[in-house]
């Protein structure tokens, strides 16, 4: 499945790719690059629903590629945690409801089970400056983050 959401001027394009990986588990790899921000955010979250009706719940974002990730980026990655969860979204107008519920989440500074992959330069800083960093399980290596989803089926 590949998707592409872009503005005349290409200046807030994401691509997003994703990928079945089939070991003791069935994992689906979401590929991003490109911008993730307000502008670009539904694309992500229609993705994510779609895969969630497919009964898709062992996903993995990888960031490698991700080039801007804005505070509305930020709040589609919340959002895509709570469809994975099986929970519905906070808000679904990306306003300040959907601020405040990654407040509250990023207040609790407990993880919300959001899986990324070889997060880049950009993704990190914005991770880390808003303390998303605290919500999410990085990994630098496929091999490790497909470890731990055998350990979390066993």
């Amino acid at each position: 499945m590949n998707s592409l959401l872009g503005d005349t001027m290409r200046s807030t394009i994401l691509a997003i790719e994703t990928e079945r990986y089939i070991d003791e588990v069935v994992i689906t790899i979401v590929k991003l690059s490109g911008h993730l921000n307000g502008a670009t955010s539904a694309s992500l979250l229609n993705t994510v629903g779609e895969l969630v009706e497919r009964g898709e719940h062992n996903v993995i974002f990888d960031l490698q590629e991700l080039s801007v990730l804005g505070s509305g980026g930020l709040v589609a990655l919340h959002q895509a945690a709570r469809l994975l969860r099986g929970e519905p979204q906070a808000h679904h107008d990306f306003g300040w409801g959907s601020f405040h519920a990654l407040e509250h989440d990023l207040t609790r500074g407990k993880s919300l089970g959001l899986k990324v992959l070889r997060p880049s330069p950009a993704a990190i800083e914005t991770m880390v400056t808003s303390g998303f960093a605290a919500l999410v399980e990085p990994y630098a290596s496929l091999n490790t983050v497909v470890k731990s989803f055998r350990r979390a089926a066993q």
